[in-house]
């Protein structure tokens, strides 16, 4: 009975916690979100998709980060690419949606998980030279970078002067890191 009773008690307390941790990161990122002025409040909404506007979506971004932080360096790579298409993705979404603070925000993000999978590729690539499944993991990256460069050609007269000054800034670094890794 007192093993029972332990056992709920533990249980009571994880979920107590993760509610909490949960509505923390909520309110933060909304109080953020909202004092910079840039974004609408979030949502809750039952899709098969969670965009960033949905109030569940910083819940999927410490998911996000915490298979970055336990992952070996190649599958770290294929993360960061994964992740830059899923946000890809949803800036695609959020232009059908017509709101353009937060498809700049998701965009921009998506550029940056671009541009450090091929940093990081670039430094794998330095440390070994000849390896195929390296080899293989920066054709991946080079492939999902042409996509994305497709998709900022197409979408970039969506975003204001300066959004498309912020995704330009992000675009040069990313043909930066580009060169750098075919050398």
């Amino acid at each position: 009975m007192f093993k029972f009773f332990k056992y709920l008690l533990i249980s009571g307390a994880i979920v107590l916690s993760i509610f909490i941790l949960f509505t923390s990161f909520n309110i933060s990122s909304q109080s953020k979100l909202l004092t910079a002025g840039n974004l609408k409040s979030r949502k809750f909404y039952v899709k098969k998709e969670i965009l960033p506007d949905h109030s569940l979506y910083p819940l999927l971004m410490v998911v996000d980060r915490l298979r970055l932080s336990m992952a070996d360096r190649e599958r770290r790579i294929y993360l960061l690419t994964a992740y830059a298409n899923r946000r890809l993705f949803y800036a695609s979404r959020l232009i059908n949606k017509e709101e353009q603070a937060l498809a700049l925000t998701t965009f921009s993000k998506s550029q940056k998980y671009l541009n450090q999978a091929l940093l990081e590729a670039r430094l794998l690539r330095e440390e070994n030279t000849h390896n195929q499944t390296h080899d293989q993991l920066i054709f991946f990256i080079l492939e999902e970078l042409d996509y994305h460069q497709e998709f900022l050609e197409k979408n970039l007269d969506f975003f204001t002067e300066k959004g498309q000054s912020v995704l330009k800034s992000l675009n040069e670094e990313t043909l930066l890191l580009r060169a750098q890794l075919d050398q």
